[in-house]
Formats: C-alpha cells, sequence, structure tokens
C-alpha cells in the first residue's frame, strides 16, 4: 500500500523524534558525569544592568547611578537534595540588592527555581559584585557548588562574626557620603537585610549611637533612612565581635609586622585550643610570669599553629567600645576636645555611664582586628607592592587635641605624610589620594578615615594619638598585689575588668606580658622604638598604668605613674 504525503511527514517526524531522543540520552550521561563537581546553574535572563555573567566570568558590573531588577534560574541537576545559601561579595555603603523571594533553602532533586533580584547602585562609581552559591553541611555553609552566586538578602555580612546585640536607647547607624568631606549618619537596618548596616567580610564594622531617653524614642519608630541630628547623639560605638587568633610569638622573640589571623568565633564558644591563668610566678627561677597557659590540643603551645579565644571577650558575644576618645562634656563624638582625667576619675565616669574603662586587652582586640583581612590591614584600598606599608593607623597629632583627627596621609609617591600639628584633617575626610608605579595606578585610601582601624569611615579613631589614651591594666608588686590609687571597694568592683602584669625594671622583658596582649607577640627589636610600625616602648616606673598608642603606632606601650592625667574611652557593660 501506498503511503500518502502526511504519513512519509509523520514517518520522518518519527525518526528525527528517535534521533533526538539518543542525542538526548547521551547528552544526560555526559551532564551526570560533569555533576560529580556538586554544581548548581544560575543564568541571566535580563541584561539590563549591563550585566557580565557567563560559563568563565562570576562578577556582575552594576553601572554607577542605575538600578533594576535582575532575574536568575537556579538549577540543581543532581540527584540529591541540597540546602542552598546565594550571597555576595564586594557590597559597599550605597549599593543594595534585595529579594523578595527565598535566597536560602531546599533544592530538591532536579528543581528548578527562579529569584528576582533588585540591585540598586546609588553611587558615583561602578561596582563589580561577585557571586557564590554554597551548601550547607553539619549546620555550616563550607562549600562553594557554583561558578555563580546571587546575595544573601537575610544578611549582608557572612564573615561568620556574631551580630551586634543592642541595648535600650542603643540605635545602629550608617554613614551616607554627599561628597569627600560630607555627609550624615542616617538609622541603619538593625536586619542588616535591606540596607546595609555591617560587613565585616568587607571591612565595615558595625556602628550604634548612645541616646537619651527622649532622643532615643524620637528615632526608634523612624524609618530606616531617618537622618540623625549630631546633636542628638551622646556617645558613638563600634561593635567588636568575638574572635580567636593565631598566635604568632610565644616564645619570645623579636617579630616583625605582618598580617593577624582572626577567625570570628558563633555565640560565646571557646574554640581556641589556648587556656590561660592569671598568676604571677617565676617558674623557671630565672623569668617572672604574669600568666599560666598550656595548649590542650596540641600539648605545647606553637607559634603559627596554636589558636587563643582573645581573653578580652571572657564570656561575651562581643563588645561596644567608644568610637572616639571620651569629649569634654563626657561625650565620645567627633571634633570634641579630649577629655583627660586621672584613672580614678575615669572610672568613676564610666560608672556613670554603665560602662567601664577600655581595658588592656580588649585595646588589644581592636588592635589585632585591625591588623587582620577584616581591618585596615586587610583594606585593600591601602596595599603597595609589599602589601603593608600604608596600613599603619593614621596618629591624631592635632596640637588642639580634638577628636577623631588624621595628621597623616599617603601620598602619591607612596610616602606617609604627617601634617603640620596645626592641622586636623576630620574623621569624614574621604579624599581618596592614589599614585602610579610600573603603569598602575595603585589606591592609597582615604586622608581622614585612614586614621580609624578600618581604613574607612566605620572603624575606632584616635587609636594613635599625642599622649595616647589610658588603659585599665596595672603593673603588680612582687608580692602580686597592685599599686593602685582605687579603694579596695572599688578595685573590687573593677576587677573583673582590670588585667595585672609582673613587675620587671626592664620594659623589654616579654616574659611578663600576656598572649593577646598586644604586646608580647607584637615586639619588633629592643630599643625606645622596639614596638612594630617604630612604636615606643618605656615606662616611667616600676609600677603603674598602662598607656597604649602614644607617638606614632597602635602598639606603643608606656608605663606612667599612677597620678598620670591621660585620655581614655569607655566599653559598655
Amino acid at each position: 500500500m501506498k503511503l500518502k504525503f502526511n504519513e512519509k511527514y509523520l514517518i520522518i517526524l518519527v525518526v528525527f523524534c528517535f534521533i533526538t531522543l539518543g542525542f538526548y540520552y547521551s547528552y544526560a550521561i555526559f551532564v551526570t558525569k560533569q555533576l560529580q563537581e556538586n554544581v548548581i546553574m544560575v543564568h541571566t535572563i535580563d541584561n539590563r544592568l549591563n550585566i557580565s555573567i557567563s560559563d568563565k566570568d562570576n562578577k556582575l558590573l552594576v553601572n554607577k547611578k542605575t538600578s533594576g531588577d535582575y532575574k536568575v534560574v537556579l538549577s540543581n541537576q543532581l540527584d540529591s537534595e541540597y540546602y542552598y545559601l546565594i550571597l555576595v561579595k564586594g557590597l559597599t555603603s550605597g549599593v543594595k540588592v534585595s529579594s523578595k523571594d527565598d535566597v536560602e533553602g531546599y533544592m530538591l532533586p532536579l528543581e528548578k527555581k527562579e529569584l528576582l533580584i533588585h540591585v540598586n547602585n546609588t553611587t558615583d562609581s561602578d561596582v563589580v559584585l561577585e557571586f557564590v552559591a554554597k551548601i550547607k553541611e553539619d549546620d555550616i555553609f563550607t562549600k562553594e557548588i557554583g561558578y555563580y552566586y546571587i546575595n544573601k538578602i537575610d544578611n549582608f555580612d557572612h564573615s561568620g562574626a556574631n551580630k551586634p546585640e543592642l541595648s535600650n536607647k542603643l540605635l545602629p547607624v550608617s554613614y551616607h557620603k554627599t561628597s569627600d568631606t560630607e555627609g550624615y549618619w542616617y538609622k541603619a537596618d538593625v536586619t542588616n537585610q535591606v540596607d546595609l548596616w555591617y560587613s565585616y567580610e568587607n571591612g565595615l564594622w558595625a556602628n550604634a549611637i548612645l541616646l537619651s531617653d527622649n532622643n532615643y524614642n524620637k528615632y526608634k519608630n523612624k524609618p530606616v533612612g531617618t537622618e540623625i541630628e549630631l546633636g542628638d547623639i551622646l556617645e558613638f560605638y563600634v561593635w567588636i565581635p568575638r574572635f580567636k587568633y593565631l598566635i604568632i610569638n610565644n616564645s619570645n622573640y623579636t617579630n616583625y609586622e605582618r598580617m593577624s589571623n582572626v577567625i570570628f568565633e558563633k555565640g560565646n564558644n571557646t574554640t581556641g585550643t589556648v587556656v590561660c591563668q592569671d598568676q604571677i610566678s617565676t617558674l623557671d627561677n630565672k623569668h617572672v610570669y604574669s600568666e599560666v597557659c598550656k595548649d590542650n590540643y596540641y600539648q605545647h603551645i606553637y607559634d603559627n599553629l596554636s589558636t587563643y579565644t582573645h581573653p578580652s571577650f571572657k564570656n561575651k558575644n562581643g563588645f561596644w567600645v567608644n568610637k572616639f576618645l571620651m569629649g569634654e562634656g563626657e561625650k565620645s563624638l567627633p571634633n570634641t576636645k579630649i577629655l583627660k582625667k586621672n584613672i580614678v576619675d575615669a572610672n568613676i565616669i564610666s560608672n556613670k555611664h554603665a560602662s567601664h574603662m577600655l581595658t588592656n586587652m580588649e585595646y588589644a582586640a581592636i588592635l589585632l582586628l585591625s591588623n587582620s583581612a577584616y581591618g585596615k590591614t586587610g583594606n585593600s584600598m591601602y596595599m603597595s607592592e609589599d602589601n603593608y606599608s600604608f596600613t599603619k593607623v593614621y596618629a591624631n597629632t592635632y596640637e588642639y587635641e580634638l577628636t577623631g583627627c588624621s595628621s597623616e596621609y599617603t601620598n602619591r609617591t607612596k610616602n606617609i605624610i604627617t601634617e603640620s600639628t596645626k592641622k586636623c584633617i576630620e574623621y569624614n575626610n574621604l579624599t581618596n589620594y592614589s599614585h602610579i608605579s610600573n603603569s598602575i595606578n595603585y589606591p592609597i585610601g582615604y586622608a581622614g578615615a585612614g586614621a580609624s582601624s578600618t581604613g574607612n569611615i566605620t572603624g575606632v579613631y584616635d587609636l594613635v594619638s599625642i599622649n595616647g589614651e589610658m588603659v585599665a591594666a596595672f603593673i603588680a608588686k612582687e608580692d602580686g598585689s597592685i599599686d593602685s590609687p582605687f579603694t579596695n571597694y572599688d578595685l573590687y568592683s573593677y576587677s573583673d575588668y582590670i588585667g595585672k602584669v609582673s613587675n620587671s625594671s626592664n620594659i623589654y622583658n616579654l616574659y611578663r606580658y600576656k598572649l593577646g596582649d598586644g604586646i608580647k607577640e607584637h615586639f619588633r627589636n629592643f630599643g625606645e622604638h622596639g614596638m612594630w610600625h617604630n612604636g615606643t616602648i618605656y615606662q616611667k616606673q616600676n609600677t603603674g598604668i598602662m598607656i597604649r598608642g602614644n607617638d606614632t603606632s597602635i602598639y606603643s606601650v608606656n608605663i606612667e605613674d599612677t597620678n598620670y592625667l591621660g585620655s581614655f574611652r569607655l566599653v559598655l557593660n
């Protein structure tokens, strides 16, 4: 029987389907083989933002002053269920990424999901965002599973740092830059979801302000983005999250500058391998020690291997420290005359504020975080060819002693320039200097914010000043008692915070110092300028109080008598 014309085409169509099906199975076999890499694909279908994403590129270019929607398709081509997380790197203040869709959750085998992401770049610069997808294993997001990723909206920070703990009358704030030298503080998004409040992975530390009862009520129900009047603020604070760090010099040798290795801890868990206990003793009948330490995991404390949960945190998730030194009027504000008191009066002021004086260990925690990938040392704006030249925290040596000033900046010829002591480069001066070497333009960073612990406006200021700042640490007598101006009651009430360091006529005796104190592990050489970054180290007498950050280095340490009048800052209890 002869076939009709349309029947011939039907047979051809059937044959074509079989061929296509065979090709599909061959392709499926190929894909299955490739899927051993646990890849979750994310595809763009919207190019309105000049998006540059391909099989070889996981970076998204967002042009300045642009906004729009970005739709992605997640495709789990595996035969297993995964809990996914989509997050973003490279966010800065003024760049917002938001989504009403779930940016984390379960992906069933062979499931596809569509997410709609809104990106808004309000800055005057193009921004490159880098995306990655991760899967959750043992309750921790550990494994990158995609070439591309989109922002995890439930928190802009993915460093692992503990979330800031806000008490009554403490309001989260962020800074909005309107020019290189002007801007304002506004009420931040406490959820850190829609508007960027902090991102430690990008060197942006959480800031908050202390308000009076009336002013707190004035702002507490205002929307995110509400400008804060500077006159309403009593004190600025910065959140220092709990961390452990890699010990680099337990051997009491001289040591040269390098980046600190900091690992954030979850909650108040202590995960460091080393534990220490205060104890003024002579263990080897030769050196006087301030503490006894041991490594419970390695049995011996090894440099560059053993880790230590920083002792400043005790059982806390972190602490709030004054952003600026205390100024006249007992306020921590920028451009305020620095307040100087003896240590007893400083303690009285701290009690009035439900706070305590910054201890030496807490100062050292700020120092270590600043010297890590999360602080100024990790800030690429200040990197030179040797990756370390410009990362020192600039000094505030303004002779009229105002808070928040910078007296240094790095110029185009790569030299750190010290300004006249009659000039104050204000804390919010975000003028960017740069230099050109071998046809490469190296960013040098901000003139004013270079004096902060982060090299940007979110850090702690006044850490290096003409006379330094008093910290709560005392040099003990030979019998272990403290030569202190406090009454016994005051000393007892302060015992949770003060630290004792053994007495020695030789300030270069590293055995007297403690792990994590910002001295023992940052001693460069014997001599008056023996600390890192050419910091000074000397003592006026064998017993007394500690002064940190005087002269030109955050690492400087001096011992003064107990009647010393000095600057100070507070930590919320």
